[in-house]
């Protein structure tokens, strides 16, 4: 991949940012799943355009281990060579966790070369103990590990927007091992877009308390994985409310540039 992609006649439109490897301004694609399973080629075309935005790569899901070794091998190869983080999804981990075989993953996803998991709670009931456990046991086993904070909306009723119980979950698992918390998309969109009426105005300030209190650095906001209208109003609304470094996840490959553009100054809901 080019040390520099972008196209210097235009760099009069363009903001700078941080290059890679970024602290802040990080953009998770969500690959292997809804939107490109696919091979080495169509990764390399993915990284020839816009592999230089890209931080992370999460395999979403339980698709790892339904793709051929070799090709997952050569993936994951490509991803590293680029400086991109492949991680698996949290609902693959939590489908180990509920046979009670996360010692088993932990061992299959390091032998497999993966270099990253999620350890999430959102398709099985899990306490903050046993979720601060799998993390310090994924770092003990040199993983990266990103830990998603937050319930469904819908089924906490706003509660989990309360700033001290999210920077209390935030913090326990960042004292785990956990390199970054992951706020739980259905959680963000659902505030941003007015479906839940439970959410009161004062949600830009409750996400400024967390980062203050957290880390800007150390947290990530998901966007919808609906339309392409849906996701710029999300991540704009990001970029307008949090800055352009702020860290943002399950972005569709399609999107990657669009968002880049977003966070420069000259994309959709940017003008």
């Amino acid at each position: 991949m080019a040390e520099h992609s972008l196209d210097s006649r235009f760099d009069f439109m363009i903001d700078e940012r941080e290059t890679k490897p970024r602290q802040t301004g990080l953009t998770m694609v969500i690959g292997d799943g809804p939107f490109n399973v696919g091979g080495k080629n169509g990764l390399e075309d993915l990284i020839e355009v816009a592999g230089e935005w890209i931080d992370w790569y999460k395999i979403v899901w339980s698709s790892f281990p339904f793709q051929q070794p070799d090709v997952m091998s050569e993936k994951l190869a490509l991803l590293d060579q680029n400086d991109i983080i492949a991680f698996t999804g949290g609902n693959f981990l939590e489908a180990a966790v509920a046979d009670g075989q996360e010692a088993e993953f932990f061992e299959a996803v390091t032998a497999a070369g993966c270099p990253g998991v999620e350890v999430s709670s959102t398709a099985i009931d899990m306490t903050i103990e046993k979720k601060t456990d799998l993390i310090a046991d994924a770092a003990r086993n040199g993983l990266h590990v990103h830990a998603e904070i937050g319930k469904k909306a819908s089924e906490t009723d706003g509660e989990s927007l309360k700033s001290d119980a999210v920077i209390d979950e935030m913090t326990a698992c960042l004292d785990a091992g956990a390199d970054i918390v992951i706020y739980e998309m259905e959680e963000v969109e659902s505030a941003i877009s007015g479906r839940n009426e439970s959410v009161d105005d004062g949600y830009v300030e409750k996400i400024h308390t967390i980062l203050d209190t957290v880390g800007k650095e150390k947290v990530l906001f998901e966007v919808p994985l609906g339309s392409f209208a849906e996701v710029m109003e999300v991540s704009g609304w990001f970029v307008e409310n949090i800055g352009t470094d702020v860290n943002l996840g399950n972005v569709n490959p399609n999107h990657v540039l669009l968002i880049e553009q977003q966070r420069r100054g000259i994309g959709p809901h940017s003008l």
